[in-house]
Parts: structure tokens; sequence; C-alpha cells
């Protein structure tokens, strides 16, 4: 994206022309072309947040969350998790004109909207929910005011959940090519053997995964009885991932 780029106000410039692109579109066909606009807002808000334009970002999220709301009130199942995205791009500039408590407010609606998506499609949803999570903690901190514990728990039990997943999922790729591996002529020629070598070799990754890497590293070098190995490997590489998994902390 521009924006990413550091071209901000070229991003600017897009997004400007997209709201008015979808906003005469929308005037002609509101059904087809009201979602589309109000994600314009959104970007536009956006855009205009990152420039320190908060006043004008504020109209546009405003406008995006009104839309919004109407067409959640016709189509939940739709539109509700737009909702809660809107509901935390206002709360971002809110938060960002150090009004925290109207902030901390758009972010638990946008929370309190999501949950029930969350819990359906996780995996879907996880990476708002985690983003509305964070930023209602930080700004109830700035509010004065304490988070519902209740919401809080409520949500982190689900965004761990769906971590854990990820992280199950991928520990039994990474397993079951280790035991492909192992069976091989050559075990340390095997492509799993530079996977593990990376993440052993990353000083920033989770010490328990360094640790599962070297161990499955010793088994490729065949430091081991290969008949043995073969029989014991899988009872011992689930004991590991289940060590591994419950150091995983909760999304922040």
């Amino acid at each position: 994206m521009l924006s990413e780029l550091g071209r901000r106000e070229e991003a600017l410039e897009a997004t400007e022309e997209a709201v008015e692109k979808h906003r005469e579109l929308a005037k002609k066909n509101p059904d087809a072309f009201l979602p589309d606009l109000a994600m314009s807002l959104n970007n536009l808000g956006n855009a205009l947040s990152e420039l320190g334009r908060r006043e004008e970002a504020l109209a546009a999220t405003k406008e995006s969350l009104e839309i919004r709301r109407k067409l959640a009130k016709k189509n939940p199942d739709a539109f509700l998790p737009d909702l809660a995205m809107s509901l935390g791009a206002h709360g971002s500039v809110l938060h960002g004109m150090e009004r925290h408590k109207e902030a901390a407010e758009s972010f638990e609606e946008g929370l309190r909207l999501l949950v029930p998506f969350l819990q359906k499609a996780p995996a879907a949803f996880s990476r708002l929910g985690t983003g509305l999570l964070r930023n209602y903690i930080t700004a109830t901190q700035a509010a004065g005011f304490e988070s519902d514990g209740k919401l809080v728990s409520a949500v982190n039990e689900i965004l761990t959940e769906d971590s854990h997943a990820d992280a199950a999922s991928a520990l039994n790729a990474l397993s079951r090519m280790t035991e492909a591996a192992a069976k091989s002529e050559e075990p340390a020629a095997h492509e799993v053997y530079k996977v593990l070598t990376t993440i052993h070799d990353d000083e920033d990754a989770p010490a328990e995964l360094r640790t599962l890497a070297e161990r499955l590293i010793s088994v490729l070098h065949g430091e081991r009885d290969r008949e043995k190995l073969i029989i014991d490997l899988p009872n011992e590489l689930s004991e590991a991932m289940d060590k591994l998994l419950s150091s995983i902390p909760p999304p922040s």
C-alpha cells in the first residue's frame, strides 16, 4: 500500500477518490454500494488520522459507523463484524484525540458485537478481536477505570484457543515431516532439517520451541536407535508439543 511506503499524502488522495466514487455509486444503488462506501470512509479515517488530521478523521469514521449501523440492523449476520471494525477505527481516532473514555466505549461495543463471531469462526475474526481487545484495555487504562474482566477473559480464552490450534497444526506438520525424514536414508538431507536449524538458531524464538527443534535435530543426526526411534517418536513429539503449547501466553 502507498501508506506503507511512506507516501501518506498520495495514499490519502487515492482514498478520497475512492470515497467520492463509492458515494456516487451508492446514491444510484445503495444496496450494492453502501458497504463499499463505509469501507472507504473507514480507510479515509485511518489515512487522515495518520496525518494528524483528527477532526476530519473522526468525521469520516463517524459516517462509516452510521452507515454500518443501518446495514447491520437490516442484516446482522453479514454486517455486524464490519460494524465492529468501524467501532475499532472510530475508537482509535478518539484515543488519538485523548478522548479515552469514549474510545474505550467504542472498543468495548465492538468487542461485544464480535464475540459471537469469534466463537463461531475464531480464525476468521481473531485479528480484529485481538486489536479490539488490546485497544480496549489500553483505552480503559488511559481513562482511569477498570475494563470489564468477564469480557476480557471471554475474548482472551477464545483467542488463546485459536492461537493454540494454529500452533498445534504447524507443530503437527513439523513432527510428521521429521518422522518421514527419520525413516529416510539421509535424514539430515531432508528439507525439514533446514527448517529445524533455522528455528534452533533464531534467538528470538520461544525457548521451548528451540528446545523442541534441538531434539528433532538430534533425531535427524541419527543420535538414537532408529528402530526404537520410529516407535517412540510420535509419543515423544506429542508430549513436547503439549509442553510447548501450554507455554504460549494469551494474545496481547
